[in-house]
């Protein structure tokens, strides 16, 4: 079995320093965390919890793992300054972002944002 997952490329601004960073969600546990009398239904089905530690769960990932809504960093992310916005633009096209639809329109997007914040 191959995992599959969603990534997401995210851009945050912490007093003036911006960070852009791969992000996909958490698998925040395994369905044996799940007490074995609230796993399964009368009907032997497994029944997936709506949330987990205060995050909606999404599903079970790779039949096991229990995916939520909470965005975690898969590590690869660069920090950069307003007028350094190249180096953003750059770490996607790094990661292959540019392949996908509408990339230049997030990344004009990206720039009028990081701009505005500077002003």
């Amino acid at each position: 079995m191959a995992s599959t997952w969603t990534e997401h490329l995210c851009v945050s601004c912490i007093k003036g320093k911006w960070l852009i960073g791969e992000y996909c969600y958490n698998w925040a546990a395994s369905i044996d965390d799940i007490p074995e009398e609230e796993r399964y239904t009368e009907d032997g089905e497994l029944k997936i919890p709506e949330i987990w530690d205060g995050h909606k769960v999404l599903g079970i990932a790779d039949g096991e793992y229990i995916e939520t809504d909470e965005l975690v960093e898969r590590g690869n992310d660069v920090e950069f300054y307003a007028t350094e916005l190249e180096k953003a633009i750059k770490f996607a096209v790094d990661f292959g972002w540019n392949d996908y639809t509408n990339f230049d329109v997030a990344m004009k997007q990206l720039q009028k944002i990081v701009v505005e914040s500077a002003q």
